[in-house]
């Protein structure tokens, strides 16, 4: 049989990066490494093309990476 794709829409899926940016924040700013920063720099970006994404009309829904 056929692989079965899952689809979430980019809301959700900005809402999930929104809820890892905020867990690396507080990750890092109990212990101020360098490479958690860069883990919260690293999910940041992933929120605002996701974010950016929501303006987009053609948007509505995209297979999870």
């Amino acid at each position: 049989m056929g692989e079965v794709v899952q689809l979430q829409t980019i809301e959700q899926r900005a809402t999930e990066a929104w809820e890892e940016y905020c867990s690396r924040v507080a990750i890092v700013n109990a212990d101020m490494t360098l490479d958690n920063g860069i883990a919260a720099g690293r999910a940041w970006a992933r929120f605002l093309d996701l974010f950016g994404r929501l303006d987009r009309p053609s948007a509505k829904e995209e297979p999870k990476a």
